[in-house]
């Protein structure tokens, strides 16, 4: 089982999400603690960096979930969290 982090901007970005997603978000979250590795890495520019995403779906809305694995401390850190339409000029801007 990895910890799990949520940087600053993830944080800020999982408080922009309607409440009603939580309960979805946590379980997401639950099953990425479990195993990291499960979810697809992601193609350059963001493969440098080792991210992976997490798909899931609420009420026909997609939601994406990039996080960094750390192997050697057993952790995840989840870097931003936010919906498919605008998620991947978001995270490139992050990063």
């Amino acid at each position: 089982m990895y910890r799990v982090f949520i940087t600053k901007k993830g944080q800020k970005s999982r408080r922009k999400l309607d409440r009603e997603v939580e309960p979805k978000l946590e379980q997401v979250i639950a099953k990425i603690a479990q195993n990291p590795y499960q979810n697809e890495l992601l193609e350059p520019p963001f493969k440098e960096y080792r991210i992976r995403t997490a798909h899931f779906s609420f009420k026909g809305t997609s939601f994406r979930i990039a996080y960094k694995i750390y192997e050697e401390k057993k952790s995840v850190v989840i870097l931003y969290i936010g919906p498919r339409e605008t998620f991947y000029q978001k995270l490139k801007r992050l990063i």
